[in-house]
C-alpha cells in the first residue's frame, strides 16, 4: 500500500489532503469527522487583512496596487511525469476577491487601485469602479474574444451611466466601497464565514446532471 505521509511546516502529516477553513473545521465534532475521514491536517477559521500590508507598501513608496494579478502556473502530467504548460482563462466568478479588497481599501490609503482577475463584462467594470477601483484590467476576456471586445463594453458602460444619471467615472468611483455602504460589515471575513455556514455541512455530494450535448442540462 502506498505511503501517503508527507511533511508540512516541520510536521509529519498522514497524507497531503488538508481540509481548508470552513464551518466543518470550526467545531470539535467537525474536526473529529475530518480526521476520521483521512484529513492529514485542517485549517482552522481565522481572520486576516490585507490592509496592513497595503499601508506598508504605500509607506515604501507605492503609488498604485493591482488587486490581484493572476499568475499562470504550469501543470504536471502524472503519467508522462513531465511539466506541461497550462493556461486557464478566468471568468467573472473570480471577481469577488479583488472586488472585496478594493472596497475595503478604498480611501484608506492615498494609493490608486486597479482591479484584475474576473473582469469580463460591462457589469464587471462597473462593479469594480463602484467598489473604488481607478481602472479595470482584463486579459482573459481579450484573449478569448479579441480586442474588439472592448467596443461593446465601452458602449454598455456609457449606456448604464447615462441611464443612471452618472456623468463621470469619478462620480461613480467608490459609491459601494466599505466606507460608503450602510452595512460595512458585509465586506468583512466574519460575513464570509457566515455565508459559508449557511451551507449544510453534511458532506453529501449531489450527483452531477449529465449534459444533453447542447450546453443545457437534461432532466
Amino acid at each position: 500500500m502506498a505511503d501517503l505521509r508527507t511533511r508540512y511546516l516541520g510536521m509529519e502529516l498522514r497524507s497531503p489532503l488538508v481540509a481548508s477553513s470552513s464551518p466543518l473545521t470550526g467545531t470539535l465534532d467537525g474536526l473529529r469527522r475530518l480526521e476520521a475521514a483521512g484529513a492529514g491536517a485542517v485549517v482552522l477559521p481565522y481572520f486576516s487583512s490585507l490592509t496592513n500590508l497595503a499601508g506598508q507598501l504605500v509607506e515604501a513608496g507605492a503609488d498604485g496596487l493591482v488587486l490581484f494579478n493572476r499568475f499562470y502556473q504550469p501543470d504536471l502530467d502524472i503519467e508522462a511525469m513531465a511539466v506541461r504548460p497550462a493556461l486557464t482563462l478566468s471568468s467573472s466568478t473570480e471577481l469577488g476577491l479583488p472586488l472585496r479588497w478594493i472596497a475595503i481599501l478604498h480611501r484608506r490609503h492615498r494609493v490608486s487601485l486597479a482591479a484584475s482577475s474576473g473582469v469580463h463584462t460591462a457589469s464587471d467594470v462597473l462593479k469594480v469602479v463602484l467598489a473604488g477601483a481607478d481602472v479595470a484590467m482584463m486579459t482573459s476576456a481579450l484573449l478569448r474574444y479579441g480586442p474588439d471586445h472592448l467596443r461593446p463594453l465601452e458602449v454598455q458602460v456609457r449606456d448604464w451611466m447615462d441611464g443612471h444619471g452618472v456623468q463621470t467615472v469619478d462620480q461613480l468611483r467608490g459609491r459601494l466601497s466599505q466606507r460608503s455602504v450602510p452595512d460595512p460589515a458585509a465586506f468583512e471575513r466574519a460575513n464570509y464565514i457566515k455565508t459559508l455556514a449557511s451551507h449544510p455541512a453534511s458532506g453529501r455530494v449531489l450527483p452531477e446532471v449529465p449534459s444533453d450535448g447542447t450546453g443545457t442540462r437534461s432532466g
